[in-house]
């Protein structure tokens, strides 16, 4: 299966380390930026187009998703623990967003050695934002996803 980065990086700020040796690589900041970044587009982007496989490529065996955020019309705050299983159903159900439709801003929070912590803000178009929090580890030359933990602003009032 071909592996592909089906949109452009946007490039965060300049990564908070101001060590060379903190990548643990002979590769620049920017390359590390860029590599990062393809990781979290080649997840993110995928989700929206609904392609799991190509969206799972990007995630570490170990992968976990949890969602944080006010239940629809309560003040009740639910927490959900979301399997791969449960997150490729979604993916059966759910609204397509073509790739020039969706807005996605990648900012690389900090990366040390072969981790790094990403902050995603995304959603659906003139419907909800959100923003996840990943964790990402470096193995075997590739960055991987980890865990994302995300959280919805809160609707707007009509």
């Amino acid at each position: 299966m071909k592996r592909r980065l089906i949109g452009t990086p946007i490039l965060s700020e300049p990564m908070p380390y101001s060590e060379a040796s903190d990548l643990n690589t002979n590769e620049t900041p920017s390359e590390v930026a860029t590599e990062i970044n393809a990781t979290v587009l080649g997840y993110i982007e995928n989700f929206f187009v609904n392609d799991f496989d190509e969206m799972a490529y990007h995630f570490h065996s170990a992968f976990s998703k949890v969602g944080i955020s006010k239940s629809r019309g309560s003040d009740d705050t639910f927490y959900e623990s979301m399997k791969l299983e449960q997150l490729e159903s979604t993916l059966t159900s759910k609204p397509y967003v073509a790739l020039e439709n969706q807005k996605n801003e990648v900012t690389i929070l900090d990366v040390f050695r072969n981790t790094a912590c990403v902050r995603l803000e995304t959603g659906y178009p003139e419907k909800m934002r959100w923003i996840e929090y990943i964790v990402l580890s470096k193995e075997e030359d590739r960055w991987l996803i980890n865990s994302i933990i995300w959280d919805c602003y809160p609707r707007k009032s009509k």
